[in-house]
């Protein structure tokens, strides 16, 4: 597999976006963060433009990673960044998915995706929320035709956001007739 994959990662502010990137990608990510002056806890940066990392395929090539800033007035960067993507990786927060506004905002994301993108949804901060079920989220999903994968995923761990790109991989395999092989990463 000699040829770069482009994968966009979505999702509302806070989600790990810039986290997964950074988690996976092998050389320094470019990023472009400024103070963040919301109430959101920790949080002390927010993407303002793009992130951007790389991780090469043990086969040649290599995955291009893209982020794109969660605040809404951003929105239109989201169908220019996804132009040419294998598919969408998009990150939720489990600590808000109880609130029907989240996952309505979700479903409103995914159906704005492209028919033919694959996606994936990756649930981040499920250590700080009491056993969250991904059913809720799925049966929301279902209720407007959407049917994505959905798992628990800390951004912080590089095996975890692996993970959650070869589940993006096996999607894009199972709706394509190309011939694109599963990758091992370097």
């Amino acid at each position: 597999m000699d040829m770069d994959v482009k994968i966009v990662f979505l999702g509302p502010t806070g989600v790990g976006k810039t986290t997964a990137i950074r988690s996976i990608a092998t050389k320094p990510t470019v990023s472009t963060e400024a103070p963040w002056t919301g109430a959101d806890g920790d949080k002390t940066t927010t993407t303002v433009a793009l992130d951007y990392g790389e991780r090469p395929f043990e086969e040649g090539g290599k995955l291009r990673l893209y982020g794109v800033p969660g605040q809404a007035r951003f929105r239109f960067l989201w169908e220019s960044t996804c132009l040419g993507a294998l598919g969408v990786i998009l990150l939720a927060d489990s600590r808000v998915l109880h609130e029907e506004e989240a996952a309505a905002e979700l479903c409103s994301i995914l159906a704005a995706l492209p028919l033919e993108m694959p996606s994936v949804v990756g649930v981040t901060h499920c250590d700080l929320t009491d056993g969250f079920k991904p059913e809720g989220l799925l049966g929301a999903f279902a209720r407007h035709g959407i049917r994505v994968p959905v798992t628990c995923v800390d951004a912080r761990e590089t095996e975890d956001v692996l993970a959650l790109v070869d589940t993006l991989l096996t999607v894009r395999e199972s709706i394509t007739s190309d011939d694109v092989q599963p990758a091992s990463f370097a």
